[in-house]
């Protein structure tokens, strides 16, 4: 009995040089299909990339024919949304135990910005001036021409004489 626990320790011992063999082999071969599992994998993303890739564009181009080359394309797009419609009907119906009334939309009445209610404004008023005035408004007269001061910076009883 003891020779076999000798005998099992020198086959099984670990720093033999036939265990550091079986060892070697045993971790290369495990590389091995390591290796070939990662470019398996790799492959197989690959080629789904690329089959989605093509099933993607052959279903937009297919789209953009059928649009094109039907003659009733807007037609059967407002048949759809009358179908989605009354899917929808007969949802809230069945939510709310009646019929249900869907109202059309209202419509959105837009109220011009300030800007464009000042210069319908102002062209009122300069198409109802007559033509000296619209040319007299052409001329742009400084306070300084009027009153013979180099710089003007307020206006006061010099400016009103000036004016009068």
């Amino acid at each position: 009995m003891k020779d076999n626990i000798y005998m099992d320790y020198i086959n099984n011992n670990p720093d033999s040089p036939e265990s550091r063999a079986k060892r070697r082999k045993k971790h290369k071969m495990a590389r091995v299909w390591a290796f070939v599992v990662f470019f398996a994998v790799i492959a197989l993303i690959a080629a789904g990339l690329f089959f989605s890739v093509k099933a993607i564009i052959n279903r937009v181009s297919g789209n953009i024919s059928t649009a094109t080359n039907s003659s009733d394309a807007g037609n059967n797009i407002i048949a759809e949304v009358d179908a989605d419609s009354d899917d929808i009907k007969d949802t809230l119906e069945d939510l709310l135990g009646g019929e249900a009334i869907i109202a059309p939309p209202e419509e959105i009445v837009e109220e011009p910005e300030p800007e464009e209610l000042f210069e319908t404004w102002l062209d009122e008023k300069i198409s109802a001036m007559p033509i000296e005035e619209r040319i007299l408004g052409l001329f742009i007269v400084r306070p300084e021409q009027i009153t013979g001061v180099n710089t003007v910076v307020q206006a006061g009883e010099g400016t009103r004489k000036a004016l009068v």
